[in-house]
């Protein structure tokens, strides 16, 4: 399993971070999130998700196209590696997103530990996060990536084995502060509740080397505006 890294990001959200995108071509990336039975993955992809389930944002979304477009450039000679996209970031830069595409589960414990140590090298923060956490073969992402949870149940899970969690709320969640079965707090991401203030990059509560709460994300996938309409629609 490849990866391509970028140095600069448009997204609104995460701030202007240099991102990392798993798998060198789309094949690769989708392989990916089915190696880690990522839940969010359409059936039509080799996953389970569809239907009213929540769909992955990037996988389904506009990040893929960014993605083909970086695959065939890649293939034609262009620089996607690490140290290039931290060379051309940012100077606001904090972090380096990993998994802006694809489950970095599926990068081997070598381009893990090369991914880690460039990145603190650097100064800079990781954040990201893996469905994969409950395989064996995710344990050296311990303490670096999230866990990301579909269920509140699972977040408590992933905490008892060492993991700090997110989660996955409904899509009209609308409380600040929550907690799981087990009595861990829960917050809602400050870049979604404020996103005109705050964003990943001058946040970076995701970082799962430092102690945190559970950070929560109201459903945004492609499905998410279809399902407030409906919801409209009943009232």
């Amino acid at each position: 399993m490849q990866y391509l890294c970028t140095a600069n990001s448009t997204n609104t959200k995460t701030g202007n971070v240099p991102s990392i995108w798993i798998g060198a071509t789309r094949k690769e990336s989708i392989q990916s999130c089915v190696d880690v039975g990522c839940p969010l993955l359409h059936k039509k992809a080799g996953g389970q998700g569809g239907g009213d389930n929540n769909l992955c944002y990037a996988q389904h979304g506009t990040p893929k196209m960014a993605h083909a477009t970086m695959c065939k450039s890649a293939a034609n000679g262009k620089d996607y590696s690490l140290s290039n996209a931290i060379l051309h970031g940012s100077r606001a830069a904090k972090m380096v997103r990993v998994g802006a595409i694809g489950d970095p589960a599926a990068l081997s414990p070598i381009d893990s530990a090369y991914i880690r140590q460039t990145i603190k090298r650097a100064g800079l923060s990781l954040v990201g996060y893996t469905h994969g956490w409950m395989m064996k073969t995710a344990r050296h992402w311990r303490g670096s990536l999230m866990a990301s949870c579909d269920t509140l149940e699972q977040a408590d899970q992933a905490i008892a084995h060492g993991w700090r969690a997110a989660v996955v709320l409904p899509y009209d969640h609308t409380e600040r502060k929550i907690t799981t079965p087990d009595g861990h707090t829960v917050i809602v991401c400050p870049a979604i509740l404020q996103p005109e203030i705050v964003t990943c990059n001058n946040c970076r509560l995701c970082d799962a080397s430092i102690p945190g709460p559970v950070i929560g994300f109201p459903d945004h996938g492609p499905g998410r505006a279809r399902k407030l309409q409906n919801q409209k629609v009943t009232k």
